[in-house]
């Protein structure tokens, strides 16, 4: 289903482990990463025609969008891991 999602560069699903107890604490979270906030806007628009009809159906299987929460954020990094190239030796 995604890759009929315009523009859209990174897709990750963070699944929730563990509840703090807290009554509105979501399932999980899912990320959309896009080029920019104009690619933003187009997804937005696209969401609402024809063409995006089967997402929502199949997004209504699984959630519940009258929780459903959107942020929209620029991501700022303050350290970064750093990549390994494998077991030594």
């Amino acid at each position: 289903m995604l890759r009929v999602v315009p523009g859209l560069l990174h897709y990750t699903q963070n699944v929730r482990t563990k509840s703090s107890g807290f009554p509105d604490d979501p399932d999980g979270i899912s990320e959309m990463w896009f080029e920019d906030s104009d690619a933003v806007k187009d997804y937005l628009d696209w969401r609402q025609s024809p063409e995006a009809r089967d997402l929502r159906v199949d997004e209504d299987c699984f959630q519940d969008s009258s929780r459903t929460r959107r942020y929209f954020v620029e991501e700022q990094v303050i350290k970064k891991a750093q990549q390994t190239t494998g077991l030594p030796g």
